[in-house]
């Protein structure tokens, strides 16, 4: 019976029920749109940007491209430290929350299990997620912790054909900062991403090891 009923416990816990490293990509989109989709990870990149960015960045306004090109280039890369800590915070904070979602929902399963099911079947469920979570998840999604951006503060092509093309003085400010700047969306979500992965990852070696034990003691001694 637990077998059959697998799929559908992993997805009231907001787990993937089947993973693994020759399908990293299944493991990858349910991070970006289970775990962390796009409307809450969203607002957390334009926050890392508007303050580890934008702020520090110098105005082009009045200025010359030649004069301000070479100072925007020094700026971006004296944040690198700054944004790619930020990026992990977030990351962190990511994952602290998904756990804090999952031991909730996890105490209604098991709690659920044993109402419904009985005690063998309670604990043969929690033995078999403690499992999956060690053997299926945990390994592939520390691979997807890998996968940030080389160098989080690199100019993507678009932003460095933009400052390429600047000539004269500059007056359209603005739409300069705001090109340049929505040229390192993508890098800093992908590093924030990875980050929550990571964390993610660690997580998992936290239910798996010890987390799902103590539920499994605390629950299955009613």
């Amino acid at each position: 019976m637990l077998t059959s009923q697998w799929a559908a416990i992993c997805n009231e816990l907001g787990l993937l029920a089947a993973a693994g490293s020759e399908d990293i990509n299944a493991l990858g989109n349910w991070v970006a749109n289970v775990a962390f989709p796009a409307q809450s990870v969203a607002p957390v990149v334009n926050t890392v940007i508007d303050r580890q960015l934008r702020s520090h960045l110098p105005s082009p306004e009045g200025m010359t491209a030649a004069q301000w090109v070479p100072v925007f280039r020094q700026a971006i890369t004296n944040r690198r430290d700054a944004l790619a800590h930020a990026c992990s915070d977030a990351g962190y904070r990511l994952a602290f929350g998904w756990q804090r979602a999952f031991a909730d929902r996890l105490d209604d399963v098991v709690g659920n299990a044993i109402a419904d099911f009985g005690l063998p079947y309670a604990r043969a469920l929690v033995d078999q997620l403690r499992r999956h979570i060690d053997d299926v998840l945990t390994a592939p999604m520390g691979q997807l912790g890998s996968m940030g951006s080389p160098d989080v503060v690199a100019l993507p092509p678009n932003v460095d054909t933009a400052l390429a093309s600047l000539r004269g003085v500059i007056t359209n400010a603005d739409q300069v900062l705001a090109t340049t700047l929505d040229g390192f969306r993508g890098a800093v979500r992908r590093q924030v991403y990875a980050t929550a992965a990571a964390r993610l990852a660690d997580v998992f070696a936290v239910i798996g090891g010890e987390l799902l034990v103590r539920c499994a003691t605390r629950s299955l001694k009613r």
